[in-house]
């Protein structure tokens, strides 16, 4: 789905009193919606398992007040936080 979850719903919502029938069809939905190709939403790269590692401790270390606290709320040890910025070039 390519908006919100409260889009959604009240997408649901429409579709189910505006059908026409019992089944919802593709002419049902809203117009940008009946063209979507998710196929082609998912064309974007794959990023890899340490690029998302990298961005998830960036993340952390962003929402964090200090390291000690983003290491807890990696559920890491610290020093494993410290070996994985040395990896990764975090500062």
């Amino acid at each position: 789905w390519p908006g919100n979850v409260r889009e959604l719903l009240n997408t649901i919502e429409r579709l189910v009193v505006m059908a026409r029938d019992t089944e919802v069809n593709p002419e049902d939905l809203p117009a940008g919606i009946a063209h979507f190709n998710p196929r082609a939403a998912s064309a974007a790269p794959i990023a890899s398992l340490a690029e998302m590692e990298k961005r998830h401790i960036q993340e952390a270390m962003l929402r964090s007040a200090s390291l000690e606290d983003a290491a807890r709320a990696l559920g890491i040890d610290p020093a494993t936080l410290w070996r994985k910025r040395k990896k990764y070039q975090l500062d």
